[in-house]
């Protein structure tokens, strides 16, 4: 005769600090729940506040970037020697659609962000301030920016480059970029 009774066993096996709830189990699904809580501890909390609820950061399945532009051409104030009088200033906002394994979908208007302060980390929602002259996208660096920089919200454009090329393909590129540092910020934390 055992000295546990089938209720008692059962309860063991619904236990997940009990062994018996493991070996109750196929497989290795011990390793398998120790990896899952363990890579949710290295992203910090495993959950993320979105829109009022807590979302679990494992069941994100996908994140689609949007973006509004308004364009205008403004003086530039500080031209440096070859700059132009003018330039194109494009003023972004940015938002996501977040959606779950579980079918849910969230939108959220990303939030304006901070300057710089010291140096710069992808897990870090920051621009890069420009306190000398304007610093414009242009032919020779737009892809330096896209991949590197984040000018925040608010970006200048050479006239040339924009008649040529237009904002399109930029914003579609920086808007990607954008949301990335944005998503490595919410999960680092």
């Amino acid at each position: 005769m055992s000295k546990y009774s089938s209720d008692d066993n059962r309860s063991m096996q619904l236990n997940d600090n009990n062994e018996r709830y493991y070996s109750s189990r196929e497989g290795n699904e011990v390793e398998e729940y120790d990896e899952i809580h363990e890579g949710e501890s290295q992203m910090g909390s495993p959950f993320l506040k979105i829109n009022g609820k807590l979302i679990k950061k494992s069941t994100i399945t996908e994140v689609i970037p949007h973006w509004e532009c308004t364009v205008e051409n403004v003086e530039n104030s500080r031209p440096s020697y070859g700059d132009p009088k003018t330039m194109v200033r494009l003023n972004y906002n940015f938002s996501v659609d977040i959606r779950t394994n579980y079918g849910a979908e969230f939108v959220v208007a990303l939030p304006k962000m901070e300057p710089k302060s010291g140096s710069y980390t992808d897990d870090e929602f920051e621009y890069s301030p420009s306190y000398g002259k304007n610093q414009l996208v242009s032919e020779d660096n737009f892809e330096k920016v896209i991949a590197y920089e984040n000018l925040g919200e608010t970006v200048n454009m050479h006239p040339s480059f924009y008649e040529t090329h237009g904002h399109e393909t930029f914003s579609n590129e920086y808007c990607l970029s954008i949301v990335q540092r944005y998503m490595n910020s919410i999960f680092s934390k």
